[in-house]
């Protein structure tokens, strides 16, 4: 919703020649987000300028927005749609359709360490979690059910498949 009054007030964002997000937005949007674990201050302790690979929410947020058809890529800059300047005054509809194009329809193996696929589908994935979680359940538990005992470990010995399954899953959820 930011985004799309940012775009629909100040015109459309500038994009980079990789087609990434100007500096003046990631700035603007780390203020103006102030995303858990990301805020600006955040951001800021570890780099002196921001780009928007340094705000992860931001990549996967211009993800969604392309993917969803709210916005499109026009020359050299990122452009409402149609579609974004109906939903920008319906909060709910513009939240269900981005809740089911990130859990449903986003491939999150591009955010993973080496790209690992999701193993399952969400139909199984839901219906595991509203089972377990009624009386609490650890990450490994879960991991447990859904993949049996046992899994391969990365080379800093996480489980492969509960790190896939967070990223895939349970991250998008929270």
């Amino acid at each position: 919703m930011l985004t799309i009054r940012y775009i629909d007030a100040n015109g459309p964002i500038e994009l980079t020649a990789s087609r990434g997000l100007k500096r003046y937005f990631v700035e603007w949007a780390a203020e103006a987000f102030d995303w858990p674990y990301y805020s600006a201050a955040d951001l800021y302790a570890v780099k002196k300028v921001l780009n928007e690979p340094d705000f992860p929410p931001l990549v996967i947020l211009h993800d969604l927005l392309v993917r969803a058809k709210l916005v499109r890529h026009r020359q050299g800059a990122l452009h409402l749609t149609r579609l974004a300047g109906q939903l920008k005054n319906d909060p709910a509809s513009l939240w269900a359709l981005l809740a089911s194009r990130l859990l449903f329809d986003t491939d999150h193996s591009r955010y993973t360490r080496y790209g690992d696929p999701l193993l399952g589908n969400w139909d199984i994935f839901l219906n595991v979690i509203n089972v377990e979680a009624r009386n609490g359940v650890s990450e490994e538990k879960q991991c447990s059910v859904l993949f049996g005992p046992g899994e391969q470990e990365t080379p800093h010995g996480y489980p492969r498949q509960r790190a896939a399954l967070y990223i895939h899953v349970m991250r998008p959820l929270c």
